[in-house]
């Protein structure tokens, strides 16, 4: 078993041969371990959007650029759903919440929405630990999902932001 150099030797992780996590994605995806080899300094204030994670897959999808605007408004249509699934799942089927948290945790993380997935993941955790969840914790994921459509709009246009949303925007 090899063991990738910038994790601690107490980290479950093996190493697939021939098979490398870029430095982006140890530094970010896999932050809950302690190596500070590569990492960047945490900016003061934390933005919407990734500007990384944006870059990568703007030039991934640059011979698409309609396929690039889809992907995001997609992924705002799916998180504004989701985020209408927690509202009517919370206080009492917890499980639910934990379940919907995590799916809207791993789809910002995935789309550079940091902030969306952070409180999202907040929220994962709670639901985890008790019994109950209530609303007042998804009004700072909508405030923040809000910010990540304005940054969108204005990066890509206003075709970004999902049918249903134009008329609240």
């Amino acid at each position: 078993m090899q063991r990738s150099r910038a994790l601690p030797e107490s980290a479950e992780y093996v190493a697939l041969p021939g098979v490398r996590l870029t430095d982006f994605a140890e530094n970010d995806y896999l932050c809950e371990f302690e190596s500070h080899g590569r990492q960047r300094p945490m900016p003061d204030t934390e933005t919407p959007l990734t500007a990384e994670v944006f870059d990568q897959l703007q030039q991934a999808m640059a011979a698409d650029k309609a396929g690039f605007t889809e992907l995001y408004r997609e992924y705002l249509a799916d998180a504004w759903h989701t985020l209408d699934l927690l509202r009517e799942a919370a206080p009492h089927r917890i499980e639910e919440v934990r379940q919907r948290a995590h799916y809207l945790r791993s789809s910002s993380l995935v789309l550079g929405a940091r902030k969306v997935a952070r409180l999202a993941g907040t929220l994962e955790e709670k639901a985890r630990t008790t019994v109950s969840a209530d609303n007042d914790a998804l009004e700072p994921i909508a405030e923040a999902l809000r910010e990540v459509q304005t940054e969108l709009a204005e990066r890509l246009g206003n075709g970004v932001i999902p049918a249903d949303k134009t008329a609240a925007y």
